[in-house]
């Protein structure tokens, strides 16, 4: 193969290290927005349920005379996941002083026991505090699960940001090294898959049988050998183990249009670029 660069030292395009850059702020911007969410919805989730355990344990029984309200069930991909409870009760205290207000309360996955008679109890000091036994005895996952999820999933956030950031770094510390002195290397295609405006490269390299991947957020350069599809990669021997998947458009890379429309003309021509 000829190659499709030109003679090394490459130089990077700035703009296209600009854009790249932008791409990386905004999406750690949008997990540590995303994250932060789940970290307010954990720390809601729990207040509520510490509120209603530290009712439960401080409060004398009440007698329900009235209570009334809706369930409000939602969830995701047809699965049931939040309980939300929105009650109006009434009922007596233990020196038969009569009381009412508004409930409200949330169970993960499952629903209260329809089978089992609720409990109340209030605040002595302030009777217009009260729980039901609902909310405190539907089990750890019931109780806590919303919580539970709402910290895995900013967790999930913290982890996938911190993946991005040194997915970045490694890219651009593999970009340092072939615009100097990298070469050029065919690898067997395995498949293209695009989602969301990324396409997730494939591939398996002539010295090792295990398949790689790669993220990018333009087609990869792809030819023909025979007939089989080849993606070209770049390396440099001072990491001959590590690769980079090549751009069609060879962004990042500083190349004018003439040998930008070249390097179509040669991959559109394979075999292997001729």
């Amino acid at each position: 193969m000829n190659g499709f660069l030109p003679p090394r030292p490459l130089m990077l395009d700035p703009k296209a290290v600009a854009k790249e850059r932008r791409h990386l702020f905004f999406l750690s911007a949008l997990f540590v927005v995303a994250g932060g969410g789940f970290v307010s919805g954990a720390g809601y989730f729990a207040k509520k349920t510490l509120h209603h355990l530290h009712v439960w344990e401080n409060g004398r029984l009440g007698e329900i005379t009235d209570l009334s309200g809706e369930v409000r069930s939602s969830g995701k991909f047809g699965l049931t996941i939040f309980h939300d409870y929105d009650l109006e009760i009434s009922f007596l205290d233990d020196a038969g002083e009569a009381h009412s207000g508004k409930l409200e309360f949330s169970l993960f996955w499952s629903e209260a026991d329809q089978s089992v008679d609720p409990k109340l109890r209030y605040l002595p000091a302030s009777p217009e505090i009260f729980t039901l036994s609902p909310a405190v005895e539907s089990g750890p996952v019931a109780i806590w699960g919303a919580t539970t999820m709402m910290a895995v999933l900013a967790a999930l956030m913290l982890v996938a940001l911190a993946g991005s950031v040194r997915q970045s770094k490694k890219r651009a510390h593999l970009l340092g090294l072939v615009m100097e002195d990298g070469e050029e290397v065919l690898a067997e295609l395995l498949n293209v898959t695009k989602v969301q405006g990324n396409f997730i490269v494939k591939y398996r390299v002539p010295e090792d049988s295990s398949p790689r991947s790669e993220s990018l957020n333009s087609a990869p350069l792809v030819v023909l050998e025979g007939d089989q599809a080849k993606v070209v990669l770049l390396r440099s021997p001072r990491e001959p183990n590590s690769y980079l998947v090549m751009r069609e458009d060879l962004t990042p890379i500083l190349v004018d249009e003439a040998w930008r429309n070249s390097v179509r003309l040669k991959a559109a021509g394979s075999p292997a670029g001729h």
